[in-house]
């Protein structure tokens, strides 16, 4: 045992090892070193006694210090909410608000007064990325506050406190290792074991955090306690006895003291010696008999009621008069059993409390519970935070007074409240409490139960007991004949966004609602076939998409309408139906703002967006989706926020900015993952990913990811192509030419996929020169001119259908003309450029125009006489310096920087391919220094950085190109989407002259 805590007046005894490695912590965090610490520990060992020591410290080194109490039973995230209303009540600031920005909303989520933007919806249980937006916002608060003030959070007894809170503090774990901030929690390892969840997170949170483990104290300790609490020197081996009975636990100390205390007074002492009872409990109970039959009554309800309870609740209980109850609660506080509460009696250690509610006889027990719940409820009930779980679970321990129909009422409020304050896991517990206790219910109820403790199951990704849910819901349906409940249950395993929408069972699903529902409530029928067109095979979908479209027009239902358009929207992905999609949007963004459905205009925007895409309309597409993402922020909708940023990469793709691109494509993954579509975030990602390699040259590295997708969904040809793609990329010719053989381009699905699989078909008949393919994707293209061809519904843009059409035409005929003549970007037609006087000529294909020499054309022409490779910036700087420039000549200097630079890039090359990153940046800066001095020396003065000398570069291509582009719209459009700049720069022809996504 090791050796001391609280006695007298805040003096801590046999604790100073603990208590120094404590104030290390917060002195480690005021200089930025944040961590978080755990105190386990048996009950009454000191836990708590110890936080306030180091509490007292910390605000004597100028922290400011906040603490949250985990307590059975209460609403979710409540030591959270108890943390955040502390700090705003004494810590926020204007300059804290500003650095929350957007995020103070979603703080709301606890604290409503919080709320500043009266559009922004609270966080919903229905989107799978809130929880994430709220550890976001919690991170940011702890953040902005500790950079202004250092900061302690205190937590206590987290083996009581809900799942999500520790969830919570495990995130946080994560990321204030550079804040300065020391985060302390405190359980009982023996509790948090009973509760798997808890107990699982909280090993988690150890393996990451300093965890110290108070033990009991030694017998000098507990010989110091016993003095001062009886003011006896005792014998040494009364203290021995003592110790062996108190197994060193302060508590119990503390209890024993007391006993010999009150036995000495009567001159017994002697005597309770030898009959000092074995357990701390019998100590406590044994302190009732000191009570009135009164105080005696309100300490035992008390004990059935909580740890703080109202006085006035006790009152009408015990049915005594308030000066009577508070009378009695001054007794129990007197012999130390309770302290005194907010507005009623507390007890200051939960094991005092447990050891007399165990005293209580099991009948009398009950008969507690239930009067206390119908007391308490009217108050429970309305609370800022309702106490819903609590009432349940009063209503359950007096079943045999009041039986289960309260119960299971209190249990689905509570499972309810726990989901929409995002803490699911609490939600799953709550709502299969009350499906035990629901057989006798209403079979409507029990469906409905079983449909929400569905949705807490998925949002906790347990898919399987949730098909079940679903699943059992379904066949109380059927059996009580209930078709319009089975029907709206299948829409709501169908919605948009759910884990369960392409599942067998949401498939049967459907198929009996419509079987049942026969030709009554047109509406659901229109909603479920629109639902159940989207599972079919191509060769129905359709014509199952347009039967629900003419049904729901025929009723006079706006809502059911915008429903059932909105998922025709996606059924309808032929690419002949591009204009059928694009009024679909239009009218359903007008029913779904005439009901005044955000969340309808939303997705009806993302809709109208892709049609826009098609139609090779990017600037109203960028108008739009700015539109859209803004709404998504308001609605807090992490599905569409994620959809946005992939369009948004898709789009940063089309201008050729490859860095915003990668940056955006990476962004829109992670929330996809956090939105709860991880399958379908991975495979938007691989097709942005696609484009952009094949931008970079990278496409080879592909292959693999290519692979897995063919062995998880063999039927997309999607997969071959982009895998014989990677192939040609690695020079592999005739592994891409066997690949093109095994797809039919007449036997394509005519899905959202189709355009730009055909195009993508394209661009490899184009390289190997297979003239059958060629002509074949061409006749297929043809009627489709003047579209963008996109993949994954808008995940990436390939081409614009013309410009592939128009690639396609010359190397038909470069071909059919007579034997193929491979050029060095693998049989695509490069730009050719060559200076003639003051003027640059331009050939491509047959076209020819001629602009002005300037250095953007001299940067232009040395990127064209160089396909595929990339140059640095500063030698294309260099590179047109050396040009004829005024009729100066560029001289020896530069020809031996330039032979020097090119070495260098070889070298960068060859370091980049193989991954030697030391290597490359070595050469990477010899290059940029090199370059730096050569034209520090042409110019007479410093040489430019690096930075400055991209953007200079950069916009000189650029207006070259436009000057292009004014000439001939489709060679302008070649030179843009080929090109990319930055950094380094290269003119790729094999990648983008059919590629608007580089």
């Amino acid at each position: 045992m090791v050796s001391s805590v609280s006695i007298g007046v805040g003096r801590l005894v046999g604790r100073e090892r603990e208590r120094l490695e404590l104030t290390a912590a917060v002195d480690e965090a005021r200089r930025g070193r944040g961590r978080v610490v755990l105190i386990t520990g048996d009950a009454g060992i000191g836990r708590t006694r110890l936080c306030e020591e180091v509490e007292a410290y910390a605000r004597a080194q100028g922290f400011a210090t906040f603490w949250g109490h985990g307590v059975d039973d209460a609403p979710p995230y409540w030591p959270w909410i108890q943390l955040i209303r502390g700090f705003v009540r004494t810590c926020m600031t204007p300059d804290i608000e500003r650095a929350l920005g957007p995020a103070i909303d979603d703080l709301a989520f606890f604290l409503p007064s919080l709320r500043r933007n009266a559009r922004v919806t609270e966080l919903s249980p229905d989107d799978p990325a809130a929880l994430h937006r709220l550890v976001d916002a919690v991170l940011m608060l702890v953040r902005a506050a500790s950079a202004a003030q250092p900061l302690v959070l205190l937590l206590d007894d987290l083996h009581a406190a809900d799942v999500a809170s520790v969830k919570l503090l495990e995130f946080l774990a994560l990321e204030i290792h550079d804040a300065p901030l020391l985060v302390i929690g405190s359980y009982r390892e023996a509790e948090a074991g009973v509760r798997p969840a808890v107990g699982k997170l909280l090993s988690s949170i150890g393996r990451r955090a300093t965890t110290i483990a108070l033990k009991g104290l030694d017998a000098g300790a507990m010989a110091e306690i016993m003095r001062d609490v009886t003011g006896l020197e005792l014998d040494d081996n009364i203290v021995k006895l003592l110790c062996r009975r108190a197994g060193g636990n302060p508590l119990f100390v503390r209890e024993l003291a007391r006993y010999l205390r009150s036995s000495s007074e009567d001159d017994a002492f002697a005597r309770a010696i030898m009959t000092i009872p074995h357990a701390i409990g019998d100590l406590i109970v044994g302190r009732l008999g000191l009570l009135s039959p009164a105080a005696k009554a309100v300490v035992l309800a008390a004990a059935v009621a909580g740890m703080e309870v109202e006085a006035s609740l006790l009152a009408a209980i015990c049915r005594l008069e308030p000066a009577e109850c508070l009378s009695s609660i001054e007794e129990a506080v007197r012999i130390g059993l309770a302290a005194p509460g907010a507005n009623g009696i507390a007890f200051s250690q939960a094991l005092v409390r447990q050891a007399i509610y165990r005293s209580i006889p099991v009948a009398e027990r009950a008969r507690l519970h239930h009067a206390f719940a119908v007391v308490a409820a009217p108050s429970y009930e309305a609370a800022a935070e309702p106490r819903f779980a609590e009432l349940a679970h009063h209503f359950a321990q007096g079943a045999s007074f009041g039986g289960w129909d309260k119960v299971v009422h209190y249990e689905r409020l509570a499972g309810e409240h726990a989901a929409k304050r995002l803490a699911f896991d609490e939600a799953v517990v709550h709502f299969s409490r009350a499906h035990e206790r629901s057989a006798k219910i209403d079979p409507e109820d029990r469906c409905e139960l079983l449909m929400v403790l569905s949705d807490a199951l998925l949002a906790t990704g347990e898919s399987a007991r949730a098909v079940e849910a679903l699943v059992e819901a379904a066949e109380i349906a059927r059996a009580h004949g209930r078709p319009r409940l089975l029907a709206r249950f299948a829409l709501r395993a169908g919605r948009r966004g759910s884990a369960l929408r392409h599942s067998p069972q949401f498939v049967q699903l459907c198929q009996d609602a419509l079987d049942r529902l026969g030709d009554d409530e047109p509406a659901l029928r229109a909603q479920l076939l629109a639902r159940l067109a989207a599972t079919r095979p191509s060769a129905e979908r359709t014509s199952m998409a347009m039967r629900a479209l003419a049904i729901a027009r025929s009723v006079d239902d706006p809502a059911a309408l915008a429903d059932t358009l909105l998922s025709a929207y996606h059924v309808l992905d032929g690419a002949e139906y591009l204009q059928e999609r694009l009024a679909i949007a239009s009218q359903a963004e007008e029913l779904a703002s005439g009901l005044h459905r955000r969340d309808l205009v939303l997705e009806s925007s993302d809709a109208h967006y892709l049609a826009l895409v098609e139609l090779d309309d990017l600037a109203g597409a960028e108008r739009e989706l700015s539109r859209c993402a803004l709404l998504a922020r308001e609605l807090r909708s992490g599905y569409y926020e994620w959809l946005t940023r992939t369009h948004e990469a898709a789009l940063a793709l089309a201008r050729g900015d490859l860095a915003d691109a990668e940056r955006l494509a990476d962004e829109g993954y992670r929330l996809g993952e956090r939105a709860g579509a991880t399958r379908e975030a991975r495979v938007r990602h691989l097709l942005l990913l696609w484009r952009l390699r094949r931008r970079q040259n990278r496409l080879s590295e592909l292959a693999s990811r290519a692979l897995e997708m063919i062995a998880v969904a063999p039927e997309a040809p999607i997969w071959r192509v982009l895998l014989a793609q990677s192939r040609l990329a690695a020079k592999d010719e005739s592994g891409a030419r066997e690949l093109l053989g095994t797809i039919d381009a007449d036997g394509l699905p005519r899905d959202e996929l189709w355009l730009g699989t055909l195009v993508g078909l394209a661009e490899i008949a184009i390289v190997l020169g297979d003239l059958t393919s060629m002509s074949l994707v061409r006749d297929r293209l043809a009627p489709f001119a003047g579209r963008n061809a996109i993949l994954g519904r808008g995940a990436a843009l390939i081409a614009p259908v013309t410009l592939t059409l128009e690639q396609l035409d010359v190397a038909i005929g470069k071909v059919a003309g007579g034997a193929r003549e491979p050029t060095p970007t693998g049989g695509m037609i490069a730009v050719e450029m060559e200076l003639s006087g003051s003027e640059w000529i331009v050939r491509w294909g047959g076209v020819s125009v001629s602009i002005a020499d300037s250095k953007g054309s001299r940067y232009l022409a040395e990127l064209v006489r160089h396909p595929d490779r990339e140059l640095h910036v500063a030698e294309l700087a260099m590179r047109a310096a050396g040009m004829a420039d005024d009729g100066e000549a560029a001289g020896p200097e530069v020809d031996a920087v330039r032979s020097r630079v090119e070495e260098l890039m070889d070298v960068l090359g060859e370091a980049e391919q193989r991954q030697h990153l030391a290597r490359a940046n070595a050469a990477r800066e010899s290059i940029e220094r090199l370059t730096d001095e050569m034209l520090a020396s042409r110019t007479k003065r410093t040489g430019p950085d690096i930075e400055r000398l991209r953007q200079s570069v950069t916009k000189r291509l650029r207006d070259a190109i436009k000057k292009i582009g004014a000439k001939d719209a489709l060679l302008g459009r070649h030179l843009s989407q080929a090109l990319r700049t930055g950094t380094t720069c290269i003119y790729s022809p094999l990648v983008t002259p059919n590629d608007p996504s580089g």
